[in-house]
């Protein structure tokens, strides 16, 4: 089973100078997180980018490698991965 979550970020011209950052999408499937997170800077200059965590690892998967043999934590890994994938190829 898959968890959906969106949520609708501010426009830029009404954020403040001090920036603005938050997950627009959250999906979750099993012990597996992905999240877009939106960044928007001073000027209105807006940047997406993907996290992806497993239940037990302490940081982003960009900056580990995973060593499991649960294969189920893999398929729910790769169902984030694609979903995430499609959310951020979406908003380019």
């Amino acid at each position: 089973m898959q968890t959906v979550l969106r949520s609708d970020p501010p426009d830029p011209a009404d954020v403040p100078a001090t920036g603005w950052a938050g997950a627009i999408v959250t999906v979750v499937t099993g012990k597996v997180m992905g999240e877009i997170i939106r960044s928007i800077f001073d000027g209105g200059i807006v940047q997406d980018e993907a996290h992806i965590a497993i239940d037990g690892h302490g940081r982003p998967l960009a900056d580990v490698t995973i060593q499991t043999d649960d294969a189920q934590a893999l398929c729910e890994l790769s169902a984030v991965a694609a979903f995430v994938a499609n959310e951020l190829a979406a908003l380019k």
